[in-house]
C-alpha cells in the first residue's frame, strides 16, 4: 500500500490542482450555435439533440467537412481550445483526425474512441499575446507562455475567423458510426498584462528548474526526494525487465532469418520494407531522439538561484546566466559518479519501456556502451545561399565538399560499429513547401554564392541572350546579372526552369552526400536529411533516389497523411514527432502537436506507432525527444512539455505504460495482413 501512495504522489503528475489551461476545466465554455454549423453530405444533422451523424462502412478513411453558413465565420472568442465530443457506437476503436481552419491557416488535433465510448476531440488554438513585448526582459524568447499564449508566428490562428472544420475518421474495419455533438471553445485565455503573470518577477523557476508557479503531486521539494523516486522506479524496472524474445539488436529473434552482415540494412519482405539486423533478423526501429545531457538554459537571476553562481558555471563550463538544470538533477540523484553509473540506467529505462534505438542528437557517452542500436547525427561546416540562418548549403562551392567530407572523416569509429544503423546527415533543410520553391531558393540567393552563379550559366546555355529569357519567361531583366525570383504571374517555361534548378540543386545534394556515404562509411544506411516539408514531392522524389531510408519529420497526428509521389517506393523513417501537454509538470509549451492532457497524449503516442507499423513503406518512428525542454526554453526559445523524462528525471507513467504497450505487440503487428489506411480512400 505504501508503495501505491508513493507511485501516485511521485510518478503521477495528472492528479494536481487544477489546470487553468485544460479544455476540461472550463466551467463556462463558449458552445456554437447549431443553426451556424453547415455540413457536407457524408453527415447528417439530427436536429432535436443537436448532433451530427457519420454511418459509412465502404472505405477505411472517411473525410467530412463542417462549416459556418457562406461569407461567415465561426468566432471562438477568447478560448485557447476547440472541442467537439464524439461518440463511438461502432464496436471496434477509432480514430478522429481534425484540421481547423482559418484562412490559410489551420491547426490539427486528434482523438482515439474506443468501441461505444465518447471522447472529446481537443484542438490547440495558438495564439499571440498583444502585451508580449512589454514582458521581453521577464520572458525573453521563449515559445510557449504561462497564460497558454504562443510566439510563433506561423503556428498562430485567428480563433476569431474559423472557415472550416475537416475530420478524418479511421476505422481498420471501414465501419464508421460516430456522432459529433457539443462543439464549443474551452479554457479562458487572459493576456499577460491582465492575468496573475503581470507582476511576475525572476526566477520562477527553483534550483531543480521546476515552475515555483504551479504546484504539483510529485513535484521534487528536496535531494532527498530523489532517492525516493529512484527506489520506486528501480522497483518498476525490476518488474519490467521489457522483451526477452529479441536479439541483443532488438531484432525478432523467433522470426525469419535473413542474410546476417553484421550491419543494419533494408529488405523488402511481402511487400513489407524492414530493417535486418547485424544479426539477419526483422527489426522495426522504435525510437526516441536527444539521448544526450544537454539542457543548457538562460536565467539572468541566477545568482539569486545560486549565490555561488561563478562556481556554477565553472563547473558546468557555461557562460554567465547559462545553466544545466537536468544535469545538476542526475548528479543529484545519482551521485558525483553519475557520468558512469547514469549511461547503464537509461538503457536500462529504454529496454524495459520497448524503445529499441537511439535516434538523432544521441550522444556518444550513451551509445558507446553499445546496449541499444543508434542512429548518428551529421553536421558539417559550409557556405551558405544566404545569411538567413535557415538557408540551404551552397553545395556548388567547394566548402559544401570539403566540410562534409571532413565531418564523416571523424565518425570512423561509428562507421564500423554494428551497433549503428545509419547516419542522418542535416535536419531539415528547408528546400521549400512545394516542388517549384526549390528553384526559387536558388534564385533568391546570394548572387556571389556559387549555386546562384550555376544557376545563371545553366540559362545562359538555354537562352542565347536575357531577352530570349525574358520572352520566355514574362519577365524584364535587363541583363543577366540581375536575374532574380520575384513573385509576380509567370509562364509555364518559368516553372520548367524552376522546376529544373530544383532538380538539379536536389540530385547535386543527395548524391554527394550518398558518394560520401558509400567511401566514409560504406557499411552504414544513408538515412537522409530528415525532411519536413513533405509536400514537396521534388525533394521526396531525390531523396528516394539516392537514400537507403528516406527520412520525414511527421508532426501530426497520423503518418498517415505523408504522401509520396505514386513512382516512388522506398523505405521511410520517421525522424521525429510528439505529443506535448499545456502546462503539465509546470512547462508552459504544448510542443507542436497539442493534446489536452497526459492520459489523451498517451493514446495519441500508440495511435501514431500503430498507424506507422500497420504502414508497408515505414521501417521506423523515432519520437522527439526522451526528456522535456527546459521551463525558460532552449537556445532558440522552446520549452516544450514533451519528453517521456521531466527535467527531474521523473518519468510520465502514461507515456511509459503506452511504449510498452505497443512495443510488446510491435512484431506481430507488422507482420499482420493489412491494408494500407493511407491509401484507401
Amino acid at each position: 500500500m505504501k508503495n501505491l501512495i508513493l507511485l501516485s504522489l511521485i510518478l503521477i503528475p495528472q492528479l494536481w490542482a487544477n489546470n487553468p489551461l485544460s479544455p476540461f476545466s472550463d466551467a463556462n465554455p463558449n458552445l456554437l450555435d447549431p443553426s451556424q454549423i453547415h455540413s457536407d453530405a457524408k453527415i447528417t444533422k439530427i436536429s432535436e439533440v443537436p448532433k451530427w451523424s457519420l454511418k459509412q462502412s465502404e472505405k477505411k478513411l472517411v473525410p467530412v467537412s463542417l462549416h459556418p453558413p457562406k461569407n461567415t465565420f465561426w468566432d471562438l472568442g477568447n478560448k485557447l481550445w476547440f472541442c467537439v465530443d464524439v461518440k463511438n457506437n461502432n464496436f471496434e476503436k477509432s480514430f478522429i483526425r481534425a484540421e481547423l481552419n482559418s484562412g490559410k491557416k489551420k491547426v490539427l488535433g486528434g482523438v482515439v474512441v474506443e468501441g461505444n465510448q465518447t471522447k472529446t476531440l481537443a484542438i490547440f488554438l495558438p495564439k499571440a499575446d498583444p502585451s508580449l513585448e512589454k514582458y521581453q526582459d521577464l520572458y525573453g524568447q521563449v515559445k510557449s507562455l504561462p497564460n497558454g499564449s504562443v510566439s510563433v508566428p506561423w503556428r498562430e490562428i485567428d480563433s476569431s475567423k474559423i472557415t472550416k472544420l475537416q475530420l478524418f475518421s479511421y476505422s481498420n474495419s471501414g465501419v464508421h458510426n460516430l456522432e459529433f455533438s457539443n462543439f464549443r471553445s474551452a479554457a479562458n485565455y487572459t493576456a499577460l498584462n491582465h492575468s496573475n503573470f503581470a507582476n511576475l518577477n525572476r526566477p520562477y523557476s527553483d534550483i531543480y528548474g521546476q515552475s515555483t508557479l504551479t504546484q504539483w503531486l510529485g513535484k521534487i521539494k528536496n535531494d532527498q526526494d530523489f532517492q525516493e523516486q529512484k527506489r520506486v522506479e528501480f522497483d518498476d524496472l525490476i518488474k519490467n525487465p521489457g522483451a526477452q524474445n529479441l536479439t541483443k539488436y532488438g531484432g525478432l529473434l523467433n522470426g525469419p532469418s535473413f542474410e546476417a552482415t553484421g550491419h543494419f540494412y533494408v529488405k523488402k519482405i511481402n511487400s513489407k520494407w524492414w530493417f535486418i539486423d547485424p544479426q539477419g533478423k526483422l527489426f522495426w526501429s522504435f525510437g526516441i531522439t536527444s539521448v544526450n545531457n544537454a539542457s543548457i538554459t538562460q536565467e539572468p537571476q541566477l545568482h539569486k538561484l545560486f549565490p555561488n553562481v561563478i562556481e556554477l558555471n565553472k563547473k558546468q563550463g557555461l557562460k554567465k546566466n547559462l545553466w544545466n538544470p537536468r544535469l545538476l538533477n542526475i548528479e543529484k540523484k545519482y551521485g558525483s559518479n553519475w557520468s558512469a553509473d547514469y549511461p547503464p540506467i537509461l538503457h536500462q529505462r529504454l529496454k524495459s519501456w520497448g524503445i529499441n534505438t537511439l535516434g538523432n542528437w544521441s550522444t556518444k557517452e550513451y551509445y558507446s556502451l553499445k546496449k541499444t542500436p543508434y542512429t548518428l547525427a551529421v553536421h558539417y561546416k559550409s557556405k551558405k545561399l544566404s545569411d538567413d540562418k535557415k538557408a540551404l548549403p551552397d553545395i556548388f562551392h567547394h566548402s559544401f565538399k570539403d566540410g562534409l567530407r571532413d565531418r564523416l572523416m571523424q565518425f570512423s569509429e561509428e562507421a564500423n560499429d554494428p551497433w549503428c544503423i545509419g547516419f542522418f546527415i542535416d535536419n531539415e533543410l528547408d528546400f521549400g513547401t512545394k516542388a517549384l520553391q526549390s528553384g526559387i531558393k536558388i534564385l533568391a540567393a546570394r548572387k556571389t554564392s556559387s549555386t546562384y552563379l550555376d544557376a545563371i550559366n545553366q540559362l545562359k546555355n538555354k537562352y542565347p541572350t536575357i531577352d530570349h529569357l525574358n520572352q520566355s519567361w514574362g519577365t524584364t531583366f535587363p541583363n543577366w546579372n540581375q536575374v532574380t525570383w520575384k513573385k509576380q504571374k509567370t509562364t509555364q517555361k518559368y516553372k520548367s526552369d524552376l522546376l529544373y534548378l530544383g532538380s538539379r540543386y536536389l540530385d547535386k545534394y543527395f548524391s554527394t552526400c550518398a558518394q560520401f556515404m558509400k567511401e566514409y562509411a560504406p557499411n552504414k544506411l544513408y538515412l537522409g536529411s530528415r525532411i519536413h516539408r513533405k509536400e514537396n514531392s521534388l525533394a521526396l522524389k531525390f531523396s528516394a533516389k539516392y537514400c537507403d531510408v528516406t527520412s520525414i519529420n511527421c508532426y501530426d497526428f497520423s503518418p498517415l497523411i505523408i504522401k509520396l509521389p505514386k513512382d516512388i517506393d522506398t523505405p521511410v523513417i520517421i525522424g521525429e514527432f510528439h505529443f506535448g501537454t499545456l502546462n503539465e509538470r509546470g512547462v508552459w509549451g504544448g510542443g507542436l502537436c497539442t493534446s489536452p492532457d497526459m492520459t489523451q497524449a498517451a493514446e495519441q503516442l500508440q495511435l501514431y506507432l500503430e498507424h506507422a507499423i500497420a504502414d508497408p513503406r515505414f521501417v521506423g518512428a523515432h519520437y522527439f525527444q526522451l526528456y522535456d525542454q527546459a521551463l525558460t526554453g532552449r537556445k532558440d526559445g522552446e520549452n516544450y512539455r514533451i519528453g517521456f523524462l521531466s527535467i527531474t528525471d521523473t518519468p510520465y507513467p502514461s507515456m511509459v505504460t503506452a511504449a510498452r504497450e505497443i512495443a510488446a505487440k510491435m512484431y506481430s503487428l507488422r507482420s499482420a495482413e493489412n491494408s494500407l489506411l493511407s491509401q484507401d480512400k
